[in-house]
């Protein structure tokens, strides 16, 4: 089933479900909170019951199995069922790539892998197959896509989780994640406004500021202002040259109320990210930069904010909601600023609701597994990596190989599709080598090409170090973040930013493909 793409300027419905609501309910409404179960305990659903939340983020630590995690979304819509005649909102971060709750198979490509194709239809393809499952398994949000532009050749903590480095890009392939999600019934929710791609720093344990905040990075949140139901989450940085006060995004009426709801006209959920990150620990201006729990939930709602996250501790958790409460009640919080909020939020429950009832289908009912998925990895994979290979002089399959890999599964796949035996060092071994020793010397005069598997930031470091006769001869196939490789003096640089399980075996095909002095048959 699919979700109507609603003109952004239409009215808001008017739901009278929360007619006869308590404030109590009302206030649980903005609470966006986590928990610690994978299958809810009797103090968890004392808390669910007291606290009220009208939205639930799951983890990693939440999710061990199909079923199980079937089962505890179910759990969530029962007890929801007993304090809020409002559906839940049950919400994971599936980007893909390194942020992805669930493991399905295959792995689902990360963000910059796909816009590394370029091709709105297969962006389209694959978040519709990622949102097949998680309606499957009790899902209707999910915390993506990532529409953080990339500071071109640089490296950023957002690195793969963007879409690339040009904002039109990224907000063609944002909107296209959209609305893959939306066909199969899930919320999409863009992140993080107004902009992470320039950050350096983790936003999760320390303060971060963007000094210089390119205009451009808000085109692709202007775009996915234009899809709806949806959601946007705020970035905790702070923006100088957007709000002089120093404020992070998260509690800035200028950067919430004036840009996006005034400027952009975006009508969707404002959801902030966790409370309790690091970046909100002393960071903020004034005393609200020693603020606890309740007052910063108060504060962010007042700016904008209509979900406040609290992803961890029901004591915080608590403490959010008797703070909001209060304001309420002391008209802080006016009632029908409240009104107005919870409203927005029915809205976009309401059209999503009688998705609950349609359940969605999956090829296993046991694994995470996905043939379409499979099929679209494998096209996604065959484009960039043919096109990175454009960009460089293809080795000879005359050529002697060696693999420096810390897993068995590249080397085997790349021997056997090259179709004769290659050389095998190990990560560590190969950064024991010192430039101009004796087995640098030696591994120099036996192999022309080193192809080098980058996992990780360890990997990249271990390249890096290694010297410049031993780099001119060596392929890095980059797995990981863009901007970890020092290319020079390198042979070449694959980026690929997603670890295919047949990464290794294409690529020795390729090589063997592209030499017309490769011999037919062994």
């Amino acid at each position: 089933m699919s979700l109507p793409f609603l003109n952004l300027h239409r009215a808001w419905a008017e739901p009278n479900v929360l007619a006869d609501s308590g404030l109590s309910e009302k206030v649980g409404q903005l609470l966006f909170v986590g928990i610690s179960d994978t299958h809810l305990s009797e103090r968890t659903i004392k808390d669910l019951r007291d606290i009220q939340p009208g939205a639930v983020i799951l983890f990693k630590r939440n999710i061990v199995g199909l079923k199980q995690t079937t089962a505890l979304t179910a759990q969530l819509r029962g007890i929801n069922k007993e304090y809020a005649s409002l559906p839940l909102l049950i919400a994971t971060d599936q980007e893909g790539g390194r942020v992805a709750r669930i493991e399905f198979t295959p792995s689902m490509p990360s963000p910059l892998a796909l816009g590394m194709t370029k091709d709105a239809k297969i962006v389209e393809s694959v978040s519709f197959e990622a949102g097949k499952f998680l309606r499957y398994l009790g899902f209707n949000m999910n915390l993506a896509p990532v529409l953080d532009v990339l500071l071109q050749g640089g490296s950023s903590f957002i690195g793969e989780r963007s879409f690339g480095s040009s904002p039109k890009l990224v907000g063609q392939l944002g909107v296209a994640f959209a609305q893959g999600q939306l066909r199969a019934g899930i919320i999409p929710t863009s992140k993080h406004f107004p902009g992470a791609g320039l950050l350096t720093k983790d936003p999760h344990v320390e303060k971060v500021q963007v000094d210089s905040f390119a205009e451009s990075s808000l085109s692709p949140f202007r775009q996915f202002a234009q899809v709806f139901p949806s959601a946007v989450m705020l970035s905790h940085s702070t923006y100088p040259s957007l709000d002089a006060s120093g404020l992070p995004a998260t509690f800035s009426p200028k950067i919430i109320s004036e840009m996006l709801i005034h400027d952009m006209e975006y009508k969707g959920l404002i959801i902030t990210d966790d409370l309790k990150m690091g970046a909100m620990k002393g960071t903020v201006p004034g005393d609200i930069g020693n603020a606890d729990i309740g007052e910063l939930a108060v504060r962010s709602f007042l700016a904008g904010a209509d979900l406040l996250m609290i992803t961890w501790s029901p004591k915080d958790q608590r403490a959010a909601k008797a703070a909001l409460l209060k304001a309420v009640q002391t008209g802080r919080i006016p009632l029908a600023e409240l009104e107005s909020r919870v409203k927005k939020i029915a809205h976009v429950k309401n059209l999503v609701a009688p998705l609950i009832r349609t359940p969605a289908k999956v090829d296993n009912e046991d694994t995470f597994e996905s043939k379409n998925l499979a099929l679209l990895d494998d096209q996604i994979l065959s484009l960039n990596l043919r096109r990175e290979l454009k960009s460089m002089v293809v080795p000879s399959y005359r050529e002697r190989f060696v693999v420096v890999s810390r897993t068995p599964s590249f080397r085997w796949g790349f021997e056997r599709a090259l179709g004769k035996p290659v050389g095998v060092l190990s990560s560590q071994e190969f950064l024991k080598l010192a430039e101009n020793s004796a087995p640098e010397k030696l591994l120099l005069s036996e192999y022309d090409c080193f192809i080098f598997p980058i996992y990780s930031r360890r990997d990249a470091i271990f390249l890096n170090s290694m010297g410049k006769e031993i780099r001119r001869k060596t392929i890095a196939v980059n797995f990981a973040s863009p901007g970890l490789i020092e290319s020079a003096p390198l042979r070449g640089v694959l980026n690929l930013f997603h670890p295919h399980v047949n990464s290794g075996k294409l690529l020795g095909h390729l090589i063997r493909e592209s030499d017309v002095r490769t011999p037919t048959s062994f």
